[in-house]
């Protein structure tokens, strides 16, 4: 027969004392009411999206008021958001990023405007904008008074009067129409009549049209073919009668 040492634990399973007796439960007992649950905290209702600057350096946790945080005033510190409210902080680097973009790629178009017009515009008017771009203007002010100015001188250009419409005169027309008829006795007819004999002698026409009328009359001898003339609404029953 093998022999087992007596220091060696034996392999047989060891058998426990008597297990303690259990009574059955009682008829008519009622189930034990469920754990409570958490109370949700108002960190987790208003959860803080982005937290200040000063809470970020220095790695605390921000709650997140605006205009400023609650350490913050504390400690009587600058509260700066880069986050605007309902965003959180990557939204804001993106939108920061675009932003800088939009702004980079206007300046490339003022600039690059600039250079157009320091090319094209005559040396008196590329030196005037180097002078304001040298004393400090901003280089998108100047770009826009370079434009504004551009139109304004087109706007003030006189219309052209060597050109006109033909009217039919008064050598052209057949004897029914010279009686009574008002056309005849117009301004318009007028200055017709007297762009066809100056066109013909060469002689300078505009110090005759200019005679002709006053200022307010002025919009019907100039050739303006593509504009309204707004003048005050005595005038124009004054026209309306004599056309």
């Amino acid at each position: 027969m093998p022999q087992t040492d007596p220091q060696q634990p034996s392999s047989a399973p060891r058998t426990a004392g008597p297990l303690r007796p259990l009574l059955p439960a009682e008829r008519g007992s009622q189930p034990l009411p469920p754990p409570p649950k958490r109370p949700i905290t108002q960190r987790r209702l208003n959860p803080v999206l982005a937290a200040c600057e000063p809470c970020r350096k220095y790695k605390v946790k921000c709650s997140g008021e605006r205009p400023a945080c609650r350490r913050c005033l504390q400690r009587k510190l600058a509260c700066i958001y880069v986050a605007r409210p309902g965003e959180t902080r990557s939204q804001a680097l993106n939108r920061c990023s675009h932003e800088t973009c939009e702004g980079s790629s206007q300046r490339s178009s003022v600039y690059e405007e600039l250079v157009g017009l320091l090319k094209n515009l005559p040396d008196q008017d590329a030196q005037a904008i180097l002078q304001r771009l040298r004393s400090g203007t901003d280089a998108a002010s100047v770009a826009n008074q370079a434009r504004v100015g551009n139109v304004l001188l087109q706007m003030a250009v006189v219309p052209e009067t060597r050109l006109r419409y033909k009217f039919p005169y008064r050598s052209e027309m057949p004897k029914v129409l010279e009686v009574n008829n008002p056309y005849l006795n117009s301004m318009l007819y007028e200055a017709a009549s007297l762009y066809s004999q100056h066109h013909t002698s060469g002689a300078n026409l505009s110090g005759h049209l200019a005679s002709l009328g006053s200022e307010e009359q002025k919009p019907l001898l100039e050739a303006l073919p593509c504009s309204t003339s707004i003048r005050s609404s005595a005038f124009r029953r004054q026209s309306l009668s004599v056309d």
